[in-house]
């Protein structure tokens, strides 16, 4: 399933796609947007890996001991949305799944 690729800077399109999203749910741009290679899954390997994604999150934000802001957002059946913010940096990631393939991407905050 995972084709082990690093993150990559993401074509245009994907950018504007991922900037529009960071947009609506921050109401801040990316300045950069790092894209995963698409990994072929199907809706149970999106829901694992957006599970995977919360326990992290919320392992992070306990372990800064207040210091990181966490907001999620999974209301969409196949987007997932997840904020993080310190006083050193400021990210959003997402996971979209099309019906076949899962995508990843990274965007990191102005």
């Amino acid at each position: 399933m995972c084709s082990g690729a690093l993150a990559k800077p993401a074509r245009p399109e994907v950018f504007k796609s991922v900037d529009a999203q960071a947009v609506a749910f921050t109401g801040q741009h990316c300045s950069q947007v790092d894209a995963r290679e698409p990994l072929d899954g199907t809706l149970g390997t999106y829901q694992e890996m957006v599970m995977l994604m919360q326990r992290f999150m919320q392992s992070a934000q306990a372990e800064s001991k207040g210091k990181v802001t966490l907001k999620t957002d999974s209301s969409q059946k196949n987007l997932y949305l997840a904020y993080m913010s310190s006083n050193k940096s400021r990210r959003l990631a997402t996971i979209f799944y099309d019906g076949q393939t899962i995508y990843m991407d990274l965007c990191i905050i102005k």
